[in-house]
């Protein structure tokens, strides 16, 4: 019963905006490409929770009393592929509907004994009788890029979405072949729970144990967990936890696992990394600090337990290590985690969780953790350069929960669809010659589009489901590898992929279809962000603003007008470099004393204590700089 309580209730993320667009969702419309899966940048995640590492040693120096800490986030120049990432991960962030998640009372699943607490501290005051100094400087699983962070949705589905990552990655380590794969969470999570399979059990049953499933297939005769586009996940809630009955195309097996072997504790649990080159499964109750990070999670700031669902036990990817600097009080070294709640938990859906927060939080209690020793793909994948998507099957189909509880196979509601009867022809364009393009969408999905480019100009049109045809063609400028709208950077151009207004541009801009028009459209999320123009400013000057980015200072521009700022609720601000140079503006909100960037505030004009990313509002943005850009991320 403690294996299912621990993860009893995990995973409710909602998107949820204030800003009104015009038309739909361009993504909405188009068909999916499963082709290849988008691949991890780990390389900036890396470069991000070194910045998180940074900001948590400057914050103790300030705290204890030592040198005034600079700002993290202005100690050098990030990279712009860093920052990308950093745009990709806030807006995710900013989206997550926190008063969605379920409250939970941690205690009902049986709070640790006195005596298993100071168990738990004298282990984490110890740091578990492991020698540091033996480690690596930092270590990661063999394919970590290859397959993308998935999210559960509503479900308390964590162990299963653990299990198959597991597996997903077993695979790719067996078969070399394999450039990804993607297995089905929701037949998994099906074989984990036997008891629930002939009545799908009520979501009060809901949980399940990582290791079951994989019992299960070992039982097996053959390979039984399928692929995704087989039996795809479905993270919507019903009556039916298991979802049943499921579609017949679930039983068609294409991975079985042959051998596992346990795992138990840190030093297993490090072991097991070295030798295996494999993610380790593992479970645990989480803090509040867990459930909401930037990168990092520390023992040091585990002051509470989380209030979201999940609390009570959730289940997760130990996909590596990293050594921490001058921080001994955190037993000087983080396990890298990857989550299954997207792309805005921590940093692209990936974290560090020190040592000392796994041995006081797992509160001495030494879970047994399977792994996959052996795992046999099917014979027809195992040689596969791509493996099957079904692309059309699955954009006609709408997976949604009827209020019985069945999955419902058959059709949908949705009214996109229903558009796609009546659009009118594309205009026609016999002067371009089109390329299959996968464009990057929400969720880490690719979708298929076509591009063509003629006399510096760049045109892509969306290929629709249904069979529907396309889209008129939407023109863009091209500088080299960006893409531009009206003169702002909106996208950029890869081989054989694209962005636009996706992934780091999704705080800039939407891509929005007419569907009366059949014509896609840019608009701008927050109009007073865009690129600040030379006619933009007013008559004035720049001044110091008294805040300083590491060796660099913001200014803001002041009107000879006074009220102009007032008048027109914004201002300007740049970076002025220690040589002298200066960043391009960029333009910021104004209401009454309060500055804004996309709707939130991120510092004061009140002179007596001018604040940008500081003072109170040093846990409301970032400041960065790259190349001649001053950037400004809300709430990250």
């Amino acid at each position: 019963m403690m294996l299912l309580a621990m993860t009893a209730s995990c995973g409710l993320l909602t998107s949820t905006s204030d800003v009104q667009l015009e038309g739909d969702s361009a993504f909405d419309y188009m068909r999916t490409d499963r082709s290849v899966a988008p691949s991890t940048d780990v390389e900036s995640i890396k470069s991000i929770m070194s910045w998180a590492e940074d900001d948590y040693i400057q914050k103790k120096m300030k705290a204890s009393g030592g040198m005034n800490a600079k700002l993290a986030s202005g100690q050098a120049d990030l990279p712009e592929a860093v920052f990308g990432m950093l745009k990709k991960t806030t807006l995710s962030r900013k989206d997550i509907d926190t008063d969605s998640f379920d409250r939970i009372d941690f205690t009902q699943f049986g709070e640790p004994t006195e005596k298993e607490r100071q168990e738990a501290k004298l282990m984490a005051e110890t740091c578990g009788g492991i020698n540091v100094d033996s480690l690596q400087d930092e270590f990661y699983v063999d394919h970590l890029e290859a397959i993308p962070v998935r999210n559960q949705g509503r479900r308390g589905t964590c162990a299963a979405f653990t299990g198959v990552g597991h597996l997903e990655y077993a695979a790719l380590k067996t078969y070399s072949s394999l450039p990804t794969l993607d297995l089905s969470e929701q037949r998994f999570y099906y074989t984990s729970k036997p008891e629930c399979q002939s009545n799908g059990c009520t979501l009060d049953e809901q949980g399940s144990w990582y290791g079951s499933g994989m019992e299960y297939s070992m039982e097996a005769g053959s390979p039984d967990i399928p692929l995704e586009v087989d039996c795809p996940y479905n993270g919507a809630l019903g009556d039916n936890d298991l979802q049943t009955p499921q579609r017949p195309t679930c039983s068609f097996g294409a991975l079985q696992v042959k051998e596992i072997d346990y795992v138990t504790g840190a030093k297993e649990i490090i072991d097991a990394l070295h030798k295996t080159k494999m993610p380790v499964p593992f479970a645990s109750p989480l803090s509040e600090n867990w459930e909401f990070n930037k990168g990092l999670i520390t023992d040091e700031e585990s002051d509470r337990v989380g209030d979201t669902s999940h609390a009570a036990g959730h289940a997760y990817l130990i996909v590596g290590y990293r050594k921490l600097k001058n921080m001994d009080d955190e037993c000087g070294v983080c396990f890298v985690i990857k989550n299954s709640w997207g792309t805005g938990w921590g940093v692209n859906g990936y974290s560090c969780m020190t040592l000392k927060w796994m041995l006081n939080w797992t509160f001495g209690r030494q879970l047994s953790h399977p792994m996959a020793m052996s795992v046999l793909l099917r014979d027809d994948l195992q040689e596969a350069e791509e493996l099957p998507n079904n692309d059309d099957v699955e954009d006609d189909t709408d997976n949604t929960v009827n209020t019985d509880g069945d999955v419902d196979d058959g059709g949908t509601d949705d009214t996109s669809d229903d558009k796609l009867d009546n659009l009118p022809d594309p205009d026609p364009t016999p002067e371009l010659t089109w390329t299959a393009t996968k464009l990057f969408g929400p969720d880490e999905t690719y979708y298929k589009a076509e591009t063509a480019t003629l006399e510096g100009k760049f045109y892509v049109r969306a290929i629709f489901k249904k069979d529907a045809g396309y889209s008129n063609a939407l023109s863009l400028g091209l500088d080299g590898k960006k893409l531009l709208y009206d003169g702002d950077e909106v996208g950029r151009t890869e081989i054989g992929s694209m962005y636009l207004c996706s992934g780091e541009y999704d705080l800039i801009c939407s891509l929005r279809f007419n569907a009366a028009k059949n014509r896609l459209f840019v608009q701008f999320t927050y109009p007073e962000n865009r690129k600040v123009k030379d006619e933009d400013l007013p008559k004035g000057k720049w001044l110091d603003f008294g805040i300083p980015v590491g060796d660099q200072e913001v200014q803001i521009y002041n009107p000879s007008d006074l009220s102009w700022t007032v008048t027109n609720a914004k201002a300007f601000a740049r970076i002025k470099k220690s040589d002298g140079s200066t960043s391009d503006p960029m333009r910021l909100g104004v209401d009454g004393t309060d500055i804004n960037v996309m709707g939130v505030p991120i510092g004061s004009f009140d002179l007596s204590n001018p604040a940008l990313c500081s003072g109170p509002f040093e846990d409301a943005c970032g400041i960065f700089s790259s190349g001649k850009d001053l950037k400004v991320l809300p709430s990250w």
